[in-house]
């Protein structure tokens, strides 16, 4: 299956591990764009997932407030 995987991350550390493992499954077509060929659906859910998993170690601390708050990260993608 052909994919479009474009995202939005401000965390420097995050996007270059989110790149690194978007990069294992196709190639940069811009800075916060890929084109992915999966070959099984098995495949696209545990990137996914590992995604996911990723992205949530990423919990940002509100000095101010003393409170976790999640991040605004995203990654998106588009199944052609």
């Amino acid at each position: 299956m052909f994919v479009i995987a474009c995202y939005d991350i401000s965390s420097n550390k995050l996007r270059k591990e989110i790149s690194v493992m978007l990069s294992r499954y196709g190639i940069r077509v811009q800075k916060s764009i890929f084109e992915l060929d999966i070959e099984k659906n098995k495949d696209y859910d545990n990137l996914k997932n590992e995604i996911e998993k990723l992205i949530k170690k990423y919990i940002v601390k509100d000095i101010k407030n003393l409170t976790d708050v999640e991040t605004t990260e995203t990654v998106r993608f588009y199944i052609l």
